[in-house]
């Protein structure tokens, strides 16, 4: 793969964990976590198809310093709604809302008449918030928000914990309470990500880490053709590890990845094709997205770690699932860091981290 194919931008200094999505438009919407010490800000900006540089960034959140960068996968999630409406969600801060019973915020906002609205906690009946939360945007003004939490909002066992599901009708004016969807006793990997997706056909996928046991950590991919009211498991991919990993998960452009051993693996959401990345080297948050001939770009971090940064990797597929070219890598991902890819217009891929 020739390394021009990737149009690759950085973050400003300071700044992390990218996350982007492209509209119908293709213009791409990127949030991403800005500052220091306990709490972030998040900044939004946005790129039309054609034009060369990103919008001015503007800040998302009302409450200052009310994300998480540590671990990284509590940070911010974007979505976008046919019509444009732009959607963000993230884990928020202790300090920044008072949550009955204790614990952690989940904070969705939107972009409307041109800003911002007042950040809101979409958490109603459940406690204990830990990894990182999901959104999507579906047909019909449908916006599905996805966690993991306990029923008590006293510190439980993970295998106690449940996947819960808020659904708004209205393009996120409103959200229902929200309800489990996990398989019953799956429980949940406290400190992991999961990721929620919606297809062109309106199926809702789900992808989390359970806790079956302490030790038993698979991840199970549900799907959902009813709008999110009922799911049904359509792969599992075992794990005995006795610990949090503190792992992320991908589902987007018709592939979901994951991470387990050590390993990073890509699936093709149509069960066409597998992919992982062979040796030794310990990867985590992989991210992949296709372009419209049916390549692929498989992206992952090796090295990082607790406070620890490490490299970017990638690498692009033929349609046909086989390499075009060696791996590339950009050794500078700072602590806390990852990156984030979309198709282009006109052909390659842009990449920022």
């Amino acid at each position: 793969m020739a390394a021009e194919t990737v149009a690759i931008d950085r973050l400003p200094k300071g700044c992390v964990q990218p996350q982007s999505v492209v509209d119908d438009a293709g213009t791409v919407h990127v949030v991403y976590l800005k500052g220091e010490g306990q709490g972030q800000d998040i900044e939004y900006m946005y790129r039309k198809a054609g034009e060369a540089k990103f919008s001015p960034a503007v800040q998302v959140n009302s409450i200052a310093a009310s994300a998480v960068a540590t671990g990284t996968i509590r940070g911010a999630q974007v979505a976008v709604s046919k019509d444009g409406t732009v959607h963000v969600l993230w884990n928020g801060t202790m300090a920044s809302a008072q949550v009955p019973g204790g614990g952690s915020p989940l904070f969705y906002t939107r972009l409307s008449a041109g800003k911002f609205e007042q950040q809101r906690n979409l958490m109603t009946k459940t406690f204990m918030l830990d990894g990182g939360g999901s959104i999507a945007a579906g047909p019909g003004g449908a916006v599905y928000v996805a966690w993991h939490a306990s029923k008590s909002s006293q510190p439980g066992k993970e295998t106690d914990r449940g996947v819960y599901l808020a659904t708004s009708l209205d393009n996120g004016k409103t959200f229902s309470a929200e309800r489990e969807v996990n398989p019953p006793k799956s429980g949940a990997c406290a400190c992991c990500g999961l990721r929620i997706q919606v297809d062109e056909k309106g199926e809702v996928n789900l992808l989390f880490r359970a806790a079956f046991t302490a030790l038993d950590r698979d991840i199970l991919w549900l799907r959902s053709a009813d709008q999110g009211k009922t799911f049904q498991v359509v792969n599992r991919d075992a794990w005995k590890i006795g610990q949090c990993p503190m792992s992320s998960a991908w589902l987007r452009d018709g592939w979901a990845a994951w991470e387990a051993d050590g390993k990073v693996k890509f699936s093709r959401m149509d069960g066409g094709l597998t992919y992982s990345p062979a040796g030794d080297v310990k990867r985590k948050h992989p991210v992949a997205v296709q372009s419209k001939d049916g390549k692929a770009l498989l992206i992952w971090t090796e090295g990082t770690g607790w406070k620890k940064g490490g490299s970017v990797v990638w690498l692009e597929l033929g349609a046909d699932g086989k390499p075009l070219g060696p791996v590339q890598r950009r050794d500078d991902l700072p602590v806390w860091g990852l990156a984030t890819a979309w198709a282009g217009a006109k052909g390659g891929w842009g990449m920022l981290y």
